[in-house]
């Protein structure tokens, strides 16, 4: 491969040659690219970006593809690219620094297979949904869906994923900058792969419920009454690349729940598990959780009680201090679902509005950092919007999306309480409540 790679940089080596004394002053600066680790940079790309989790997947599964000179160059742009403030137009002082750096690398080509190897790399991810409900038919007893909105999540790959969402540079056109009068090809490299479903089709990841319900008018009535006209879901994937060397990846709905979600109930409405590839698998979500709400200049500390994917919670909020009033503590009630790395939670508490008191109420999708987690703490992150009274129009009005951040502590979870005895439901919801969690079989 090396011989290759010293072929196609030779004619711009020759066209060179000539330039004597002057060259040899040119070789000695030192360019942009000679300060890169391109180890470390290998070791360090986030799997969370979905272009790097599909690259690294498809080398994998494609181990040939490093003893390409022409892929393997384009790889060293790739990652020279995610380094921080790399500036691509001053990756090399001149064209003899640029060959001999491309010579030097291809000593790093079985460090760089192991490193790609040994990633850890989670190839199931969960996206959140907000799934709005239409118009109620009386005649046939079917609730409509109307089309979800897909929120945080690990990347929801759709058509195609690209190179360019873990770092300032754009790799592509980096290596068309930094090979421009080679004879190497920029697009000799997968900077985008192709998505297609679990048949081979093209596609990207499918929501996998009908966009429908059966539901009897009394369920419906009670979901319409308890949870407005809005549902949630969490759905789990797969992601695996084509083992014949194509740039296809397959992405896979695994499980995943429907459900009303509310301060103070879960109710599950509908699931959805792969007949071969489901592996029901909720995060655990019973240690102290503390986060941070920078838009209200608001911390919260909670604790929740976890059954399956449903989980209720209780805790305090602090306010941020003003200039009118010192920081105060008020009560959160609230209750969450979960996936396997995504969680939706809807939380309460009372705030003073005006000369009234009204509930204030805080939706957060949010995904733990599971590359940054340790033996104390799991960070999560995400986004939230808020209901909240508006006094103008007097009635609720929901904010727009703000982020979020927080942390889970080592610690115990708080004692569960005996639960009631259950009796048998009369509705095909599964209506449990925050009363019943404790113990239930879910």
């Amino acid at each position: 491969m090396r011989r290759h790679v010293i072929r196609l940089f030779s004619a711009l080596a020759l066209a060179c040659a000539g330039l004597g004394a002057q060259a040899q002053q040119l070789s000695q600066s030192i360019g942009d690219a000679a300060r890169v680790d391109v180890l470390q940079e290998a070791r360090t790309l986030s799997m969370r970006d979905p272009h790097a989790r599909a690259l690294y997947l498809f080398i994998r599964t494609n181990p040939g593809v490093m003893q390409d000179a022409e892929f393997y160059v384009n790889f060293l742009v790739y990652l020279m690219a995610q380094s921080e403030d790399f500036n691509c137009r001053a990756a090399f002082a001149n064209e003899f620094e640029r060959q001999s750096f491309f010579e030097s690398a291809f000593g790093l080509a079985p460090q760089l297979t192991q490193i790609v190897g040994g990633v850890t790399i989670t190839q199931r991810f969960d996206v959140s949904f907000i799934v709005p409900t239409e118009k109620y038919d009386f005649n046939t007893a079917i609730l409509p869906l109307g089309t979800p909105q897909a929120v945080g999540g690990e990347g929801l790959l759709s058509g195609s994923t690209y190179a360019g969402g873990a770092s300032r540079n754009d790799p592509r056109s980096c290596a068309r900058t930094i090979l421009q009068g080679t004879t190497i090809d920029p697009e000799a490299f997968p900077w985008s792969f192709q998505v297609v479903k679990e048949d081979g089709s093209r596609g990207g990841a499918q929501f996998p419920f009908e966009r429908k319900l059966q539901l009897p008018a009394s369920d419906a009535q009670q979901l319409f009454e308890r949870f407005g006209r809005r549902l949630y879901a969490i759905v789990s994937y797969r992601i695996q690349a084509a083992n014949d060397g194509t740039r296809k990846i397959q992405v896979i709905p695994t499980d995943g729940n429907l459900f009303g979600l509310s301060t103070d109930a879960v109710v599950r409405v509908r699931s959805f598990a792969h007949p071969s590839l489901s592996q029901p698998a909720p995060m655990d979500i019973t240690n102290p959780l503390a986060m941070t709400l920078p838009d209200r200049q608001a911390s919260m500390d909670l604790s929740f009680q976890q059954q399956g994917f449903r989980s209720v919670g209780a805790g305090t909020r602090t306010g941020g201090r003003t200039e009118f009033s010192a920081a105060r503590e008020t009560p959160i009630a609230g209750s969450a679902a979960v996936g396997s790395s995504a969680f939706i939670m809807r939380l309460s508490w009372p705030e003073f509005t005006g000369t009234s008191q009204r509930a204030q109420f805080v939706t957060l999708f949010g995904n733990i950092d599971y590359e940054a987690v340790t033996q104390t703490e799991a960070p999560v992150s995400g986004s939230y919007s808020m209901l909240q009274w508006n006094e103008r129009s007097s009635r609720y009005e929901t904010t727009g999306f703000s982020p979020f951040s927080g942390q889970f502590r080592a610690g115990d979870a708080p004692e569960a309480e005996e639960a009631p005895a259950q009796a048998a439901p009369e509705s095909q919801l599964d209506t449990l409540t925050i009363e019943d969690i404790d113990g239930a079989e879910l």
